[in-house]
């Protein structure tokens, strides 16, 4: 009879027991899913960070306006704008538009806009947007075929004046041009120059001679560290000196420009250059790229001169003979396409 009690009072222990087991697992899988979904849904509508991004009337020349959403008004989180994926600035929450001015003009720019929180957590983010500059330098860039070059003007640095060599790419292209067509041509290569140099000097250089071609490879002494007159130009400088000297150029049916690309350093111990200068040289290059893309104009390649044997001087800066033989084939090539 004993064992009897004995052997109830275990089975009401466990049928207890699984009974609160049963009680317990029904809280973690019905109850509290419910409550966290209600609470998400309650955090996101208390702090209204379902935000879109949108453009706002463009008006001002190489400028891009943008919106996102209305301000949440809530100090612990703060906008992040992003531009072409990159971190660009921040703002409060009380912040809900911005103009990016300074920008490229008729080139795209993609903006997305993270709300994060105070320990930098991304809470939120738009969708992606994007959007273009809407005025260009140019209404209408062609470039046409030309029957003949009368002058022709390369601007440019150290390179182009033909820093110790004896044949420079200038040289061989204007005796090619001279023989081919009878062109006069002039080098305005001058050591030493930056953007800024060639700016000062090239409209007048430009009303001088009224070139039918133009070459411009600049850029080599931007790069520079702790120039004497230009100490730090800076990427978004050197793209805004390019753009205004395309612009006094002004590249059409009846001028045709022709890009270079900056040849390789192939040494970055060269007095004024760092290690940190060949990032500024691949910086520098997509600029070209970019603006050469964006306006129709010409460009070419210098890559291919790091794979040339004994293509530089001493200083392993300046093409010599060889690597000047490599741009005048390379210029040559391109000439011929509108020619």
């Amino acid at each position: 009879m004993e064992l009897n009690k004995e052997y109830k009072k275990i089975i009401l222990q466990r049928l207890s027991g699984i009974g609160f087991g049963i009680f317990i697992s029904f809280i973690i899988l019905t109850i509290l899913p419910l409550f966290s979904k209600i609470y998400s849904k309650q955090l996101i509508s208390n702090q209204n960070i379902q935000l879109n991004i949108y453009p706002e009337n463009n008006k001002i020349e190489n400028s891009i306006s943008i919106m996102w959403g209305n301000s949440f008004n809530n100090t612990q989180y703060s906008y992040v704008l992003l531009r072409d994926g990159e971190y660009f600035t921040k703002f409060n929450s009380n912040t809900h538009s911005y103009l990016d001015t300074g920008l490229v003009p008729y080139a795209q720019y993609t903006y997305q806009i993270l709300v994060v929180n105070n320990q930098g957590q991304t809470i939120y983010q738009t969708n992606k947007l994007i959007l273009s500059t809407q005025n260009s330098i140019f209404n209408s860039l062609v470039i046409s075929p030309h029957s003949k070059y009368s002058t022709y003007t390369a601007f440019g640095d150290s390179i182009t004046q033909g820093f110790e060599t004896t044949t420079s790419y200038f040289d061989r292209v204007s005796q090619y041009l001279k023989n081919k067509e009878g062109t006069v041509s002039y080098n305005q290569g001058v050591g030493g120059n930056t953007t800024y140099d060639l700016l000062s000097r090239i409209e007048s250089e430009l009303q001088s001679e009224n070139p039918q071609l133009v070459t411009l490879m600049i850029g080599a002494n931007d790069i520079r560290i702790g120039t004497k007159n230009n100490p730090t130009i800076t990427s978004l400088d050197y793209k805004n000196n390019m753009i205004q000297i395309i612009s006094d150029i002004n590249p059409s049916p009846q001028r045709t420009l022709i890009l270079f690309e900056l040849p390789p350093i192939k040494d970055w111990n060269v007095s004024g250059f760092s290690a940190g200068s060949n990032q500024r040289l691949i910086e520098f290059n997509k600029i070209i790229i970019g603006l050469a893309n964006q306006y129709g104009i010409p460009y070419i390649n210098l890559n291919n001169l790091s794979n040339i044997p004994n293509s530089f001087n001493s200083d392993q800066l300046h093409p010599n003979n060889t690597g000047d033989l490599y741009i005048y084939n390379q210029l040559v090539k391109t000439i011929n396409l509108y020619n």
